[in-house]
């Protein structure tokens, strides 16, 4: 399994499945933009718990 692959995986796992999303700010830059729609975007890894 690639490196890329693993880090996905416990992504999946820690963040998602375990709903630890206090703990995303481990795999997400501070600035990173998430796009839900094109006219909803939300900025900050904080932003991501939402």
């Amino acid at each position: 399994m690639s490196d890329n692959a693993a880090v996905v995986r416990r992504f999946v796992d820690e963040i998602l499945n375990q709903e630890d999303f206090d703990g995303a700010g481990r795999f997400m830059w501070e600035d990173v933009v998430q796009q839900r729609s094109s006219r909803d975007r939300t900025r900050g890894w904080q932003a991501f718990k939402t």
